[in-house]
């Protein structure tokens, strides 16, 4: 399985655990302050990148949380060298990519991944609308490409 994004090689429960660490950091400024509030829902991607600095990813395997405690994130696959990208988002995000690996003949590459959920997933789906193969797959043309790079952390 291939990982690419904006970040250095990871693992699928590396990233997942980065996740969970930008939403309990997400999830903390929130709670301590109106203005943290207003940066995460203005400035998602910013906000993460920010909190990723602060929460850097555990270090031991004893540190990392269990699965069943992982928030929701948005994920970008692409199904292929080139092929279609599917835009979906999980509360477990490796079984979701085993389950969907499982169902398709040729290797999935995992292109981004982003907090969120339903929500967001819509919007990217509103926003890129114009580029829909079927269902919640996407031609992988330089707008969807973009997208993923902006929005991916």
């Amino acid at each position: 399985m291939t990982i690419v994004s904006n970040l250095p090689e990871m693992t699928v429960e590396e990233a997942e655990s980065f996740t969970v660490r930008i939403r309990e950091s997400m999830r903390a400024l929130q709670d301590s302050s109106n203005e943290g509030e207003a940066m995460r829902r203005n400035h998602p991607v910013e906000f993460a990148a920010v909190m990723a600095e602060r929460s850097p990813l555990p270090q031991s395997p004893i540190e990392q949380p269990h699965y069943s405690t992982f928030s929701s994130v948005v994920y970008f696959i692409q199904a292929g060298e080139g092929g279609p990208i599917k835009i979906g988002y999980a509360s477990n995000f490796s079984k979701r990519l085993a389950a969907l690996q499982t169902g398709c003949p040729v290797e999935l590459s995992v292109l981004g991944m982003m907090p969120g959920g339903p929500r967001e997933e819509s919007e990217l789906h509103v926003r890129l609308r114009w580029h829909r193969t079927r269902g919640e797959w996407f031609a992988p043309t330089d707008a969807v490409l973009r997208a993923i790079a902006e929005v991916s952390v």
